[in-house]
């Protein structure tokens, strides 16, 4: 799992030669072969998931709760409250951290045999 902040050009934060990110941790992976009921699996590997990421956040979300004094580059200090305001992974990483089954839109509340005819009233990047 890795952390960015969002005031980085895209052109620097492409660029994995300009270290824009942060490696916060690295999560378990596990297929559970031992577990015979596939519905137990599948919630016991999403408990592990969200037991992981709140382990792996728990820094942030002090942070943000209680504020951190922060240094900017011309030497000011502030008082900050840092917070988790994007996440962005690959669909099944979105059914996972959402909490919803595979088929599902994780965004939209769209019903499983609509996928895809959601009409969305509100224009993109609001």
């Amino acid at each position: 799992m890795y952390l960015t902040i969002g005031n980085i050009p895209k052109e620097i934060h492409r660029k994995p030669s300009c270290r824009a990110y942060v490696l916060l941790g690295y999560l378990p992976t596990t297929r559970l072969e031992n577990e015979q009921n596939a519905a137990s699996r599948r919630r016991q590997l999403a408990n592990l998931y969200h037991t992981c990421m709140a382990q792996i956040l728990s820094p942030l979300r002090r942070a943000g709760e209680a504020g951190i004094l922060m240094t900017t580059g011309d030497e000011f200090t502030y008082w900050n409250h840092p917070l988790l305001a994007c996440f962005a992974g690959d669909y099944p990483e979105q059914v996972l951290t959402t909490a919803t089954f595979t088929g599902e839109c994780p965004v939209c509340p769209i019903p499983h045999g609509q996928l895809g005819a959601y009409v969305h009233n509100t224009p993109m990047g609001l």
